[in-house]
């Protein structure tokens, strides 16, 4: 019946063009029999194409285009974590997403949480050797922290930006108050908010640090790492089957408060980031650079891949009093591999799995409490200004 009707249809649109298609001919290159014939199979192959280009429902959920969507690198993600043969993958082939709406619908606290860093110390750091009684990062504003007081980090919702298709000229108060709440839910479910129309996030995790020692040396020391995470569609193949993903597009590692020498690495461009993303932390003066493959090493245009040639890095020699020239060199660099990570809370199941996968490092049982920022505005500014 239906290759009855698909034929039909056909027919009905197409044959009057093809009797009217004469081309030009050579002699013994073409008949018009067979250049009708070559237009019509081309038409029959292209119509599979064209009805992929429909939209196609997640849920409540819309992809305006699968051909236009992403293919998706990794295999099953769900609440239980990867399938076995990721799990058991010696190199992850591909970063995999934060959550996808395979899953039961997230909140931005709980992706806050997913995207938490992993941070690790020179074993030379100055704080640790000071106060050893005490974590760090530390309570921001605190110059005497208690005794035993666990490592805090705080983070903000940045900037939320919906789709242009989803997005109103301007949100009444009541839309403004539900997007930027932490406990807003987003999946294509009919319960929550839909996905499909966040475009585009931005989460800056901060790091308190009573004091900064060496050059320019302070008290009230405030670094942070910002991550950048798009929502997308992806869409398998065979049969087309798709769903929406919050991916990491960007981490930026700040540098002294200088914007100039912020440290970023665009995650999209790789493939064998590892996350939870890893975080080293200059000795002493606490410059923020990600760590891609979380070797605690830090490594100029891998770890960084923009603006290379600006990007601060981590130069422990600056504790010394001694900035070591412009150029970066590997011997600015102390040896971490021996040092505990300081590790997040609550990750993401297939995330540690990863994580534990990749670096062949157990997670360890040091952790920190990750709470949201209530600071000044001063935090929702971009990097150096």
């Amino acid at each position: 019946m239906l290759r009855i009707r698909y034929a039909a249809i056909v027919r009905a649109l197409f044959v009057p063009i093809l009797d009217n298609f004469k081309p030009p001919l050579k002699e013994g290159v073409f008949s018009a029999h067979a250049a009708r014939a070559s237009l019509l199979v081309a038409i029959l192959v292209s119509i599979p194409a064209l009805a992929m280009a429909r939209p196609e429902k997640v849920g409540l959920c819309v992809v305006d285009d699968v051909r236009e969507a992403s293919r998706p690198g990794w295999l099953e993600v769900n609440e239980q974590g990867l399938t076995k043969t990721f799990r058991d993958a010696e190199i992850a082939e591909y970063v995999p997403p934060l959550w996808t709406s395979n899953e039961a619908p997230i909140t931005m606290a709980e992706l806050a949480q997913r995207g938490a860093p992993i941070l690790i110390f020179s074993p030379l750091e100055f704080l640790h050797k000071r106060f050893p009684r005490f974590g760090i990062p530390s309570k921001a504003g605190d110059l005497q922290p208690k005794p035993k007081a666990g490592p805090i980090v705080y983070y903000r919702i940045r900037l939320i930006r919906l789709r242009p298709v989803h997005a109103k000229a301007e949100l009444s108060d009541s839309e403004r108050n539900l997007v930027s709440s932490l406990d807003t839910t987003w999946s294509c479910d009919k319960n929550s908010r839909r996905v499909d129309e966040l475009d585009y996030l931005a989460i800056r995790y901060f790091f308190y640090y009573p004091r900064d020692e060496g050059i320019g040396g302070h008290p009230h020391d405030l670094e942070s790492l910002e991550l950048q995470i798009r929502s997308r569609a992806f869409c398998t193949d065979e049969p087309t089957r798709c769903f929406y993903a919050l991916t990491v597009v960007s981490a930026a590692g700040s540098a002294h408060g200088a914007g100039w020498y912020t440290n970023v690495l665009h995650v999209e461009d790789t493939n064998d980031t590892v996350l939870p993303l890893t975080v080293i932390v200059e000795r002493d003066k606490h410059a923020t650079s990600p760590d891609r493959d979380g070797n605690g090493i830090y490594q100029p245009f891998y770890d960084t891949n923009r603006y290379t040639k600006d990007a601060w890095g981590i130069r422990d020699v600056v504790a010394s009093g001694w900035l070591g020239g412009a150029a970066f060199r590997g011997d600015f660099n102390d040896d971490r591999r021996d040092v505990a990570p300081l590790y997040p809370p609550h990750p993401a199941t297939h995330l540690r799995q990863l994580y534990t996968a990749v670096t062949r490092q157990s997670w360890g049982a040091q952790t920190y409490d990750l709470r949201f920022s209530e600071m000044d505005s001063v935090c929702d500014r971009p990097f150096g200004s």
